[in-house]
């Protein structure tokens, strides 16, 4: 009997912002943005019965130079280490807010095509008939619609979720097939090797944190 074929589909920025509303309770924690992706996905396959068709990871470069910097390690050494991951770019877009506050104008950025980009690999893949089941990591009711289609368009498939830490997702969780828990403990064992290629970023290595009683947070020892 053939095994159940699942890949999944990876919102980079919705896990890494549910990580870094959780660093603060638990500094242990910002060791998983050396998150090796594959390894993650493989703790919800079961070998016995399925198998891991690709990861498909939706990100999108950083305008900030220091970011910027450990981003690009980063995904340099997810694509020496991950085999089946093809990486999706969206972009940032420049954009004048003002400060509700004060009212002051200011220019921040915004994150854009990821959602969209999501929705269009889920439904070209469902097309090509490359997965049984479609795991989606992300907590973005914006993907409703594209989870609807294909379950209205390929009824055989299945659609699931695992939604980052802290994130319950609701909305999104009625609409797909079943939900998956992602915890700690496979997070933090699903690390990638530091080698003399490519090293764990000093920012994300909790031993570089001390907590500030005054202000009742953990800072980087900079």
């Amino acid at each position: 009997m053939p095994k159940t074929r699942k890949m999944f589909f990876i919102d980079g920025f919705n896990l890494y912002h549910s990580l870094e509303r959780e660093v603060q309770k638990d500094i242990s924690l910002i060791n998983a943005k050396w998150l090796d992706l594959e390894k993650l996905c493989s703790f919800y396959i079961d070998k016995n019965i399925e198998e891991l068709t690709g990861v498909k990871y939706f990100t999108t470069l950083s305008w900030k130079n220091s970011s910027l910097t450990r981003q690009k390690n980063y995904i340099s050494a997810l694509l020496a280490n991950n085999p089946h991951l093809e990486i999706i770019y969206g972009k940032f877009k420049q954009k004048n807010r003002f400060c509700p506050n004060c009212s002051v104008p200011y220019s921040g950025h915004e994150e854009k095509l990821t959602d969209v980009n999501i929705a269009i690999y889920l439904l070209e893949n469902a097309l090509k008939n490359t997965f049984d089941e479609a795991v989606i990591v992300s907590a973005d009711s914006d993907l409703i619609p594209a989870v609807l289609a294909i379950r209205r368009n390929y009824p055989g498939k299945i659609v699931s979720i695992l939604p980052p830490m802290a994130s319950c997702a609701n909305d999104l969780k009625n609409h797909t097939h079943k939900k998956y828990k992602m915890r700690k403990a496979n997070l933090l064992q699903s690390q990638l090797p530091d080698n003399q290629f490519f090293t764990r970023p000093a920012e994300w290595n909790c031993v570089n944190y001390h907590f500030n009683v005054q202000t009742q947070k953990w800072e980087y020892n900079s």
